[in-house]
């Protein structure tokens, strides 16, 4: 008797599994959550203007979710840097923002650097200065509407530059990633480019591409034919070259680079950014060159990068 009621309880249970959805097992669990409220200071510390609201959850999977239309539609902060959920910011993987949000604001999201994938509303119309400053491993963005309505939007030139070699699929309606149309990536393109400096050709293990009309190179080869040091640093995605007293510094998706060259420092602005294309880092040649004091020069019948230091 005892145990054909063991074997009842046992079926039961198994029954009992089988008609609960495997969404529900699996189901990531919330970490953390929250609703953030939009406020504006004046010069009296008690004038204080209420704006809006949004609410936001991450879960096991490390999915930050951001709902509400905040600001009048604006998606945006009290003040800089006052991220409700700045604990998990080096955690986040993937990032949905749902539909309503007309802006994302200054800063918005900022400083994620292992963020892949991110889900944008087709109410989306602007994204302001520095919201993806710091997402260097950005390689896929899903937005809910239209091609037309993608090249629609005011995308911020600052701060941005991992957007520009990120894959951008449309009409995907959320974070399950059905995608309907195939992915616009940057076209790039290779067609034997060389690259000689002072008259010397300078060997890749990864030919030169060219990418609107700029030539990326892989990166660790270019400095070490200009006779730099290259040291790599995973964690901030930044490449640090050091010859005598002169540095540049490259940054993954990042179009600005910092220099010192010759007792001079400055900052060169990229057409395009360094990134990772089949798993290598590739950077622009001309910026390198001319960050490193050299003068650039392109040979179109030989299909040649010519560099004179």
């Amino acid at each position: 008797m005892r145990k054909e009621k063991c074997i009842l309880t046992l079926i039961t249970a198994i029954l009992i599994m089988s008609i609960i959805p495997l969404s529900a097992v699996s189901a990531a669990e919330i970490l953390d959550s929250g609703t953030y409220t939009i406020e504006r200071y004046g010069n009296d510390p008690m004038d204080i203007t209420y704006l809006g609201s949004f609410d936001w959850s991450i879960d096991s999977d490390y999915t930050l979710t951001v709902s509400g239309t905040g600001a009048d539609g604006e998606l945006c902060l009290s003040s800089q840097g006052d991220y409700p959920w700045y604990n998990h910011q080096s955690d986040i993987k993937k990032i949905v923002i749902s539909e309503g949000a007309v802006k994302l604001g200054d800063e918005f999201i900022c400083i994620m650097p292992n963020v892949t994938d991110v889900y944008l509303p087709s109410s989306l119309k602007e994204i302001d200065d520095y919201v993806f400053l710091d997402a260097g491993k950005l390689q896929n963005v899903y937005f809910a509407g239209s091609e037309a309505q993608w090249k629609s939007i005011n995308i911020s030139p600052f701060g941005n530059d991992s957007l520009s070699s990120a894959k951008v699929y449309f009409e995907v309606a959320d974070v399950s990633g059905d995608v309907v149309q195939t992915p616009v990536a940057p076209e790039i393109t290779t067609q034997n480019i060389a690259v000689a400096l002072n008259g010397s050709p300078i060997s890749f293990d990864q030919p030169p591409v060219m990418q609107n009309d700029r030539v990326l190179v892989p990166i660790r080869a270019i400095f070490e034919a200009m006779g730099y040091a290259v040291d790599w640093n995973e964690a901030v995605q930044t490449a640090t070259a050091v010859k005598g007293g002169d540095s540049i510094i490259v940054r993954l998706n990042n179009a600005v680079i910092d220099y010192t060259t010759g007792g001079v420092s400055g900052v060169y602005q990229c057409d395009v950014p360094p990134q990772l294309i089949s798993d290598r880092i590739l950077v622009p040649v001309r910026a390198i060159a001319e960050s490193a004091g050299c003068i650039v020069d392109w040979d179109e019948a030989a299909q040649t990068v010519i560099i004179q230091k």
